[in-house]
């Protein structure tokens, strides 16, 4: 994960996700779990960095939530596992390792299979989505649907699933959607959230989920 503010993590001031990328020079990022914004069992397991954000979590594929609160671990070295929203405590996931855990769901992939049963009860309407997959470890996909234009109007999780597992992903998540969906490459925002003449980014955070480290990303005043 990368924080708009280090020191404050989770806590910290929200920014828009290009502008993030480019104070850090990140080179590849997507928008995250937007876990900030909830709380109580509404947050689910949430931990940045070794600290936990948020320990309350509802039964596995609960009616009425959305997102389930299913779970992205991840391992300073790169691995990451998913869970259901139930699966594991906070200090489980501390004791075996992880740093990150990001919370919104439903798991999409999980040992090479299909959550059918998670992509049947959530995620079912055609709206802008992103998602994260594992081919194994150091070996990522990501993936943002654009939504309501006049070009696309989106689509559902299973659809995300299923492109994550023909990309060979082991593992897939499903992220927080809507406009705060975004991509950003070497500090540009790949995809468009709004109709519009203004390139619109998505939807500010205190923190994204990136990749790499370049001096080639553009500076946070150029042009968008």
């Amino acid at each position: 994960m990368v924080a708009n503010d280090p020191e404050k993590s989770l806590k910290g001031k929200r920014e828009y996700p290009y502008k993030i990328c480019r104070k850090t020079r990140t080179v590849l990022a997507v928008t995250g779990d937007f876990a900030h914004n909830r709380s109580g069992k509404q947050r689910g397991i949430v931990i940045r960095d070794g600290v936990v954000f948020g320990k309350q979590y509802p039964k596995k594929n609960t009616k009425g939530y959305f997102p389930n609160r299913d779970c992205l671990a991840i391992w300073p070295d790169g691995d990451m596992q998913v869970f259901y929203s139930d699966e594991k405590t906070p200090d489980d996931y501390l004791a075996e390792g992880v740093r990150d855990v990001m919370c919104f769901g439903p798991l999409l992939i999980r040992d090479g299979e299909l959550n059918e049963a998670g992509i049947k009860l959530f995620g079912n309407s055609h709206a802008q989505r992103v998602a994260v997959g594992m081919v194994e470890k150091g070996h990522y996909w990501f993936m943002v649907l654009e939504g309501r234009l006049k070009r696309s109007s989106g689509d559902d999780v299973g659809f995300l699933g299923e492109k994550l597992l023909e990309k060979g992903c082991v593992l897939g998540f499903n992220l927080d959607g809507g406009v705060s969906a975004g991509m950003v490459f070497m500090g540009h925002q790949l995809n468009l959230v709004k109709e519009g003449k203004k390139h619109l980014s998505a939807r500010a955070s205190p923190d994204i989920l990136g990749v790499g480290v370049s001096e080639l990303v553009v500076n946070l005043g150029d042009q968008w």
